[in-house]
């Protein structure tokens, strides 16, 4: 597969974990102003925000399932 077009695929990827919808991602990468380099730093600090958040939530969870919800 050439780069561009597993870069893209990846960045498509990316958008959709982040729940953006494809309308929108086709817009973001497809804009004269896209920026390859700061769209993935972007997508890397909120990725990381997404992890933190799920896995406090899963401790919330397991804190949860250890007091016996009935």
């Amino acid at each position: 597969m050439q780069l561009w077009i597993y870069y893209w695929i990846m960045n498509c990827s990316f958008f959709r974990e982040l729940e953006s919808p494809l309308k929108d991602i086709k817009e973001i990468i497809t804009g004269p102003d896209f920026d390859k380099s700061e769209a993935l730093e972007q997508q890397i600090e909120l990725l990381i925000l997404k992890r933190e958040y799920l896995y406090n939530l899963i401790l919330m969870a397991r804190e949860l399932k250890m007091l016996g919800v009935k």
